[in-house]
């Protein structure tokens, strides 16, 4: 869950400029100008998963080309195009981040091929995209 998600982080010594919030409910964080600063400043996010194994700030993430460390993602084809990594053990979260923090070069190629697949499969133009394809599928079918 969240909330031992938040526990266990607490607990480890995160290196480098680490910022973890932990908020009681949905929209009683941060207000929206520097929620969105602090993501667009930030190499990696942790996207643990909450009530629902899909969450805002995984797209909100991919959207600035930051790295994305999550739980399991559902099988689709907007999750399956977007590179991130996906944690089976949260308690393994330091050794993690301290293996990424030591590569740059890895960070950067990561943040590239998120940014160009988000363009492609999940930003509104693709998804208009893919939604008027289907769309136009369903209607030669009827016919």
């Amino acid at each position: 869950s969240a909330e031992m998600f938040f526990i266990r982080t607490q607990q480890n010594q995160l290196p480098y400029n680490c910022v973890i919030h932990h908020i009681p409910e949905f929209r009683s964080g941060l207000r929206p100008i520097d929620y969105a600063t602090r993501l667009m400043d930030s190499k990696i996010a942790l996207v643990p998963r909450g009530c629902s194994p899909v969450t805002f700030r995984f797209f909100e993430a991919a959207r600035c080309g930051i790295v994305i460390v999550c739980d399991y993602l559902p099988q689709t084809w907007y999750f399956n195009s977007i590179p991130a990594i996906l944690v089976q053990n949260w308690r393994s979260l330091s050794s993690l981040l301290l293996h990424l923090l030591q590569r740059p070069q890895e960070i950067l190629s990561m943040h590239k091929q998120v940014i160009q697949q988000y363009q492609q499969n999940c930003s509104e133009e693709a998804v208009a995209n893919y939604i008027l394809k289907e769309l136009l599928s369903c209607l030669a079918h009827a016919q």
